[in-house]
């Protein structure tokens, strides 16, 4: 596993020397992957929550408890 442990200071070195232009455009193809992971995961928790939210009020109000 040492060989990891060179592979990521290679790299980190790579971009600390690395003029700004190339720093960004490799934090570009890093965060924009994550980043639109993550915000479907928000977007499923919101989906998962209103359905959730809207099940629980749609059982409570049924034609049985007016009477």
């Amino acid at each position: 596993m040492e060989w990891l442990t060179d592979v990521g200071s290679v790299s980190s070195q790579f971009l600390v020397q690395a003029p700004v232009w190339v720093q960004m455009i490799v934090m570009v193809i890093i965060v924009v992957p994550i980043m639109i992971g993550l915000a479907w995961c928000l977007m499923w928790a919101v989906d998962r929550s209103a359905a959730l939210i809207s099940q629980f009020r749609n059982r409570g109000t049924t034609v049985k408890n007016h009477g």
